[in-house]
C-alpha cells in the first residue's frame, strides 16, 4: 500500500495550527498548568516529608550529644549529668540556649538526663537521654525520621516516641520498630503532642 505523504503532512500542519491557536487563546491556562507541574516537582523532591525542615535541629542534637560524650570520655559514667549541669559545663551549643534553658529551634524545651523528665543521672549511669518535649506531629516526624550521618548513629542506643499514654521504642534489634525510623513509620507513631527521646551511650 502506498502511503500518501502529502496528505499526512497536510494533516500534521493542520493539527499543529490548531495547537498554536489553542495556545494563544488559553495562554493563562497553560501557564497555570506549567506552574502547577513545577510546584509539584519542587514539593516532591525538595520539601521534607513532614513538611518542615529539621536539618538545623538535627545538627544541634549531633553537636550536643557529641559534646556530652567528649566531656565524659575519661569518666567512668555520666553521674551528675542533667540539663543544668550541661549548661554549667558549657557543653551546650550557644544557639540552643534561651533564657538559661535548652530549647529547640521550635521553642520547645529540651531536657538532658534520664527520661522522661530529665532527672539527674546517678552513679553507674552508662547512658544518657536527650528529651524533646511538646513536639507537634510535624516536628516529631521531621526529627524522628531525619537522616543523620553514620557518626551520630554510632552513639544511639534507641529512640522513643511517647504520646497519649503510649510509648513506642525503636532500636537496632527490633524488625518492626527498627532504627533508623522511616518517615512513614514516624507519621504513624507521632501524634498531636509528643515527647521524643534519643537514648545515647
Amino acid at each position: 500500500m502506498k502511503i500518501n505523504t502529502e496528505y499526512l503532512k497536510d494533516k500534521g500542519r493542520r493539527i499543529w495550527d490548531k495547537i498554536l491557536i489553542f495556545s494563544k487563546d488559553n495562554k493563562n491556562n497553560i501557564l497555570i498548568v506549567i506552574g502547577a507541574i513545577v510546584c509539584a516537582f519542587i514539593v516532591t523532591f525538595f520539601v521534607p516529608t513532614s513538611g518542615i525542615d529539621a536539618s538545623k535541629e538535627a545538627q544541634q542534637l549531633q553537636s550536643l550529644s557529641s559534646n556530652i560524650r567528649k566531656h565524659y570520655r575519661n569518666r567512668p559514667d555520666y553521674w551528675g549529668l542533667d540539663a543544668k549541669a550541661a549548661i554549667n559545663m558549657q557543653i551546650v551549643p550557644l544557639d540552643m540556649l534561651k533564657d538559661h534553658q535548652i530549647t529547640s529551634i521550635w521553642n520547645t524545651p529540651i531536657l538532658i538526663g534520664a527520661a522522661p523528665d530529665g532527672n539527674i543521672l546517678m552513679p553507674g549511669s552508662r547512658s544518657f537521654d536527650v528529651i524533646y518535649k511538646h513536639l507537634d506531629k510535624k516536628q516529631c516526624v521531621a526529627l524522628a525520621s531525619y537522616k543523620f550521618d553514620e557518626t551520630f548513629w554510632l552513639g544511639v542506643i534507641q529512640i522513643s516516641i511517647a504520646n497519649d499514654n503510649q510509648n513506642k521504642t525503636f532500636n537496632w534489634n527490633d524488625g518492626e520498630n527498627s532504627l533508623p525510623i522511616k518517615p512513614e513509620v514516624a507519621k504513624k507513631s507521632c501524634k498531636s503532642l509528643n515527647t521524643l527521646v534519643f537514648h545515647f551511650e
